[in-house]
């Protein structure tokens, strides 16, 4: 196990401990956690790195998509930039996304969030309204007012002083570019249905469990090809968002997401109808129904009941167990 993959692991190990949803993605991805903080419900879409310079622009920008689709925080953790080792409650950034040390993160999730922003000169801190600074010179007054509060924590200790700082305002990216012009002849064909259906702002991305996404009052994720199904459910699951298969025609669906050829989708009305489709043809939902309302347990009876197949339903078990919500 290589240095970046232990420290994936310790990450989601200690955030799982700490009683936050965590749901690990494999793969080729711009992401490798989705994570619910128990503390304050937000949820954060996490880039784990060694070197936090190693990060490209465009998994970045994809990282930024997912992140507003999903109305989450967009986060990169990791140990290093090239300039050294990441101070601890301290943020950084890369291409606009936060840059956090690892117990810095996992403080974030369990609600303290850090005081210091590393920028061009050093590190800034903005200091709480009412702080007493008569102590600084005129001229330090003065450059506090124009930016904004914030000041060089390196030239505040040389005072010896103590304010109260304020915490680094942190949340889901804004006027992202949604990466329509990324899209196929039918990812485009299934986008354009989605916003017939009530989607306001439909998305691209490249490097995910899924490639499309749509948000209105509700969120949608959705793939049009083969891929990680057990990824993204747990991202659906734990985000609260539609997540299905799309097709171009009928056929075995997926075992763990429910799917929607693109014939049916475009007789739907409108996404709640979408909605209550997709709960209609969940397999999850199927066997969850018959193991509730009729106590069986036996994975071909269930499939016997149900219409799938016996392989699929023990996939099903595995996973609505693993989640604890059976």
């Amino acid at each position: 196990m290589n240095v970046r993959e232990e420290l994936l692991k310790d990450i989601e190990e200690t955030l799982a401990e700490c009683g936050h949803r965590v749901v690990r993605v494999r793969g080729r991805s711009c992401f490798d956690l989705l994570v619910r903080s128990r503390r304050d419900g937000k949820t954060y879409v996490v880039k784990v790195l060694t070197n936090a310079d190693s990060l490209q622009r465009e998994p970045a920008e994809d990282l930024h998509r997912v992140a507003h689709f999903l109305e989450a925080i967009p986060v990169v953790v990791s140990l290093r930039k090239y300039g050294g080792p990441l101070r601890r409650n301290v943020v950084y950034h890369r291409y606009g996304i936060p840059v956090v040390e690892p117990i810095t993160f996992v403080m974030m999730v369990e609600g303290e969030l850090p005081k210091a922003v590393a920028d061009r000169g050093g590190y800034y801190v903005k200091v709480g309204e009412g702080t007493d600074l008569e102590h600084l010179s005129a001229p330090r007054r003065r450059e506090l007012r124009e930016r904004g509060g914030r000041v060089s924590l390196k030239r505040l200790e040389a005072t010896g002083s103590e304010p109260e700082f304020e915490p680094v305002e942190i949340g889901p990216p804004r006027d992202v570019d949604p990466g329509k012009d990324r899209m196929g002849a039918f990812e485009r064909r299934v986008a354009e249905l989605l916003e017939r259906l009530g989607a306001e702002e439909t998305g691209k991305v490249e490097r995910a469990p899924f490639d499309l996404m749509a948000r209105d009052g509700d969120r949608v994720i959705a793939r049009t090809s083969p891929g990680e199904s057990d990824a993204l459910r747990g991202v659906a699951t734990l985000a609260g968002c539609l997540g299905f298969v799309v097709t171009e025609g009928k056929g075995r669906g997926d075992p763990l997401v429910p799917s929607v050829d693109i014939d049916t989708l475009r007789k739907l009305k409108d996404l709640e109808d979408l909605k209550e489709y997709l709960e209609e043809h969940d397999p999850a939902t199927l066997v969850r129904r018959v193991v509730r309302e009729e106590s069986v347990t036996s994975p071909e009876e269930i499939a016997r009941k149900t219409g799938l197949s016996e392989e699929d339903v023990k996939k099903v078990l595995k996973y609505v167990m693993a989640w604890g919500n059976l």
